[in-house]
């Protein structure tokens, strides 16, 4: 029994002095020739190189196309804080540089617009190719390479197929839109499309800037011949003089005295100069006491006390027979007190005064407008809108409701009035 105990003894030391063993050279001699692999990714390639280098480590790079900076650490083989042995190889991919961005779209823009746009993006013009094309005015972009949507290295040129005009097999034209151009840029978009700039005529126009296109006559999207001349529109801030005219018979009031002329000159975008004439008075008050209209706002916004529907004399038919034309104003009927609970059609004492503005657009497009209120959904507007057209509507409702406006079935304006 005391032998038995004696080898157990002796089996336990020999095993304690073995694992002794093992973990001191693993420790002292082993462990001596690893290290912890650092992180390199997002380093120069120098500064990574060098700390690798520093503690042991071989290194080989890898170069590949990104858009990082050139000589960027994009990955590393094998990953940080791994152990390795000393001379272990670690593998760098490093960025070759080539910067890409986006292509921008120019088709269907004017030539010096469309190259102003690519230079904006940072890419240079490439190669311009004319040809004739007739569903295209002349100078328009027709395609270009690379097409968008697209990324592409900016050390990349941007080539352009371009429109020369020359009309269709019947001879025949669409005259562009050039409404909000410069004047320099629509005179040669028109020349380059084969029309014939024959008039130009200055606006006043507040909302728009010196020397921008109203618009053209014959209008965007008609269809000419080549050659056909074209009357073009450019806003002017100069504001007209006002010609005093004299009074006549039908200007003066039982008292004697004239009454004070009225009426201005308003712009209507798609339909020219319209002059808008005073004819009503309101009750009460003297002809000589109706006020200057202001240009910058509506009709309705500056009619206190008038009633009756508005006239707009017509400049080419004499005042008297306008006078014997114009139509008998039918006085309104008192309406009842207005009620707390909504009723149909939107009626509830309480009017929205929806005023939107249509941006500049290519070619005309669907214009929706809806209100929603208790008394349910009605469409105000559904037709097909022009560039840069004003519109004005006033829509009665109860309680409150919400005015939509699409463009082209595209949400683009939201209201609620109260």
């Amino acid at each position: 029994m005391g032998k038995v105990v004696r080898w157990t003894l002796l089996f336990v030391v020999l095993v304690i002095f073995a694992s002794g063993a093992v973990a001191f050279y693993t420790i002292f001699f082993r462990g001596s020739g690893d290290v912890v692999v650092p992180l390199l990714r997002e380093m120069a390639v120098a500064d990574a190189v060098a700390e690798a280098e520093r503690l042991g480590l071989t290194v080989k790079l890898e170069q590949v196309d990104s858009s990082l900076p050139e000589g960027r650490v994009l990955a590393q083989n094998p990953e940080p804080g791994v152990r390795a042995r000393k001379a272990r190889l670690v593998i760098l991919q490093v960025s070759k540089g080539g910067e890409r961005r986006p292509v921008p779209d120019v088709r269907g823009q004017e030539l010096s617009r469309a190259e102003n746009a690519i230079r904006d993006q940072g890419f240079a013009v490439g190669s311009i190719i004319r040809i004739k094309d007739g569903s295209q005015p002349g100078g328009v972009v027709i395609a270009q390479s690379p097409s968008a949507p697209a990324n592409i290295p900016q050390s990349r040129k941007i080539d352009l197929l371009v429109s020369e005009g020359g009309g269709g097999v019947d001879g025949r034209i669409t005259v562009p839109d050039v409404a909000r151009m410069s004047e320099r840029e629509a005179r040669g978009l028109l020349t380059s499309s084969g029309l014939r700039i024959t008039t130009v005529d200055r606006v006043y126009s507040p909302s728009m800037s010196e020397g921008q296109v109203i618009g053209t006559r014959p209008e965007a999207g008609m269809s000419v011949r080549v050659g056909d001349g074209v009357r073009l529109r450019i806003a002017t801030l100069q504001e007209p003089a006002r010609a005093e005219a004299p009074p006549s018979a039908e200007q003066q009031d039982p008292s004697g005295q004239p009454q004070k002329p009225g009426g201005i000159v308003v712009t209507v975008p798609g339909q020219g100069d319209i002059l808008i004439g005073v004819d009503e008075v309101p009750a009460g008050s003297s002809a000589a006491s109706v006020p200057e209209l202001d240009p910058n706002l509506s009709m309705l916004d500056q009619r206190p006390g008038v009633t009756g529907p508005r006239v707009i004399p017509n400049p080419a038919i004499p005042p008297a027979q306008q006078q014997a034309e114009k139509p008998a104003v039918t006085p309104p009927t008192p309406s009842p007190a207005p009620s707390t609970s909504p009723t149909p059609g939107g009626s509830g004492g309480k009017m929205a005064k929806v005023r939107y503005q249509v941006p500049p657009l290519a070619r005309p497009l669907a214009l929706k407008i809806e209100i929603v209120d208790p008394s349910g959904t009605r469409v105000l507007m559904d037709r097909p809108a022009k560039s840069g057209e004003y519109v004005s509507l006033d829509a009665p409702y109860s309680r409150e409701c919400v005015v939509t406006v699409w463009l082209g079935g595209e949400f683009v304006w939201q209201d609620k009035y109260k």
